[in-house]
């Protein structure tokens, strides 16, 4: 108690000291804040060139471009999915799995995040996991072609419903 009520009573009784406390918190965040800039449309373009090169199934290279992008935006849910497709058909679950939560941090009702969670837990055979988030899958996400990666999902659902 003594320590901190002299702490405080020094910083009171001499402006000096307090400048050089605000100057010393402040330049370690201010650093941390440039370091960390986040960029937003440089992000979009580097997650694209990432679904280019995974629809090429050039996964190891997707991979790269997707995690620049969660780099350069960590709330870009379509990059971080996108590092979960990438990584899933690379093969690391692992990997994907962790995407895919990102996603489903950022965006809970994903369905192409939802859907990979699925897969993976279903190629764990972990059928009741899988069900779980299979089930979360909105069929009208699906539908619209928001998500192609959940075609399949519902590919069942939707004939039963006199889909195509």
């Amino acid at each position: 108690g003594f320590i901190m009520l002299a702490t405080i009573c020094f910083l009171l009784l001499c402006p000096a000291a307090q400048q050089d406390t605000v100057d010393t918190a402040n330049k370690p965040l201010a650093q941390e804040t440039a370091e960390a800039k986040i960029d937003v449309a440089k992000s979009a373009q580097v997650a694209g060139e990432g679904w280019v090169l995974w629809q090429k199934q050039q996964f190891a290279a997707a991979v790269e471009k997707f995690k620049q992008a969660t780099e350069l935006n960590p709330d870009n849910a379509n990059a971080w999915n996108g590092l979960g497709w990438a990584s899933f058909n690379g093969g690391d679950s692992n990997a994907a799995q962790a995407a895919f939560h990102r996603v489903i941090e950022l965006e809970p009702k994903h369905p192409a995040a939802l859907n990979g969670l699925g897969q993976i837990a279903f190629f764990s055979r972990k059928y009741d996991e899988a069900e779980k988030y299979l089930l979360k899958v909105d069929p009208q996400d699906c539908q619209v072609g928001r998500y192609r990666s959940c075609d399949s999902t519902h590919a069942d659902r939707r004939q039963g419903e006199g889909a195509p």
